[in-house]
């Protein structure tokens, strides 16, 4: 007979869980009870119902868990508490895991599910293929690594960040002709710039150049004009003048006193005949007040600034740069 002897009963509290959470202030501190619908002891501490010890299900399962499986050349998997056999000519799911495992699995940890579902293995490509992932936070502390991304839906796709995005390619990165655009105007050396930005600030260049202006008098001399501006020692008459293929120069006529109108042309010659420019594209103003010429990129090499009425009158070009 077991000892001591006589014995009482150890008669605890009994009732489902929710029943004797609400009565516990009926229980005594370290008194223990029974949860019928777990099949659960509990004990009261510091006013609250603490489980003790295993249920016989939890005992069930964890003394199927610490078995090793099967040692053969099948292949098994946990189904139920317990190890299964996985038949491999079927990519079915092997069976409800035990909680917190993901279901579809073997035990050499390949993912198995069946045709249709939104997650399969393709055994002829050794890949497994998603349908569809939603992901409402996705917080990754160390690498995450993709071998190949393709994100070919019908809209775009987003990528949000709230901090710099880092790409750090081996080698180089191909829009494969495709336009990048939306581009923040840049602030630094190192930032990416639109085409927009880029024409705005040659334009803001070019216009920066100051314009060379020479003072052309045709009054002065009777079979020469006097000169003076850039490049030339106080006035000379009728000057080899020096212009570059992209710049705009003037030429102020006014002091002619519209005797000798001022025209860039081709040859020397008197009269209107022979002109650069005809469609006022590159040689715009007065002939008798201020003209601008800007010298175009396919200039030839050499022109002339000549007096209409007197062509004796008259200024060698040398058309030079790109």
């Amino acid at each position: 007979m077991a000892a001591p002897n006589p014995r009482s009963k150890l008669l605890p509290a009994r009732g489902n869980l929710a029943d004797l959470e609400f009565l516990v202030e009926d229980l005594l501190e370290g008194e223990m009870c029974y949860a019928y619908d777990l099949d659960q002891y509990y004990q009261k501490e510091a006013g609250l119902l603490v489980a003790v010890g295993a249920s016989k299900i939890q005992g069930a399962k964890a003394d199927s868990a610490l078995q090793d499986s099967p040692v053969d050349s099948k292949q098994y998997g946990r189904s139920g508490g317990a190890w299964v056999e996985i038949d491999t000519t079927d990519t079915g799911a092997v069976g409800e895991g035990l909680e917190g495992e993901f279901p579809y699995y073997s035990a050499d940890g390949r993912v198995l599910a069946s045709a249709g579902t939104g997650i399969r293995l393709d055994t002829v490509n050794n890949k497994l293929i998603v349908d569809d992932i939603e992901v409402g936070t996705f917080q990754l502390a160390g690498e995450f690594n993709v071998d190949f991304l393709n994100m070919n839906g019908t809209g775009p796709a987003l990528i949000e960040s709230g901090s710099d995005i880092l790409l750090r390619p081996a080698a180089d990165i191909s829009a494969e002709n495709s336009v990048i655009k939306n581009l923040a105007t840049p602030t630094a050396d190192s930032h990416a710039a639109t085409k927009a930005y880029v024409d705005q600030q040659i334009a803001l260049y070019v216009n920066s150049f100051p314009r060379n202006g020479y003072i052309v008098d045709g009054s002065v001399n009777a079979i020469a004009y006097s000169v003076s501006g850039p490049g030339l020692v106080a006035i000379e008459t009728n000057p080899d003048i020096i212009l570059y293929r992209g710049f705009t120069y003037t030429f102020d006529n006014t002091l002619s006193n519209s005797l000798n109108s001022f025209l860039i042309k081709t040859s020397v010659s008197s009269g209107t005949s022979n002109q650069f420019d005809n469609s006022g594209t590159y040689v715009t103003g007065d002939p008798d007040g201020v003209v601008v010429f800007e010298v175009p990129h396919t200039s030839t090499t050499q022109l002339y600034g000549v007096s209409q009425s007197d062509s004796r009158k008259n200024i060698t070009f040398i058309i030079v740069g790109e």
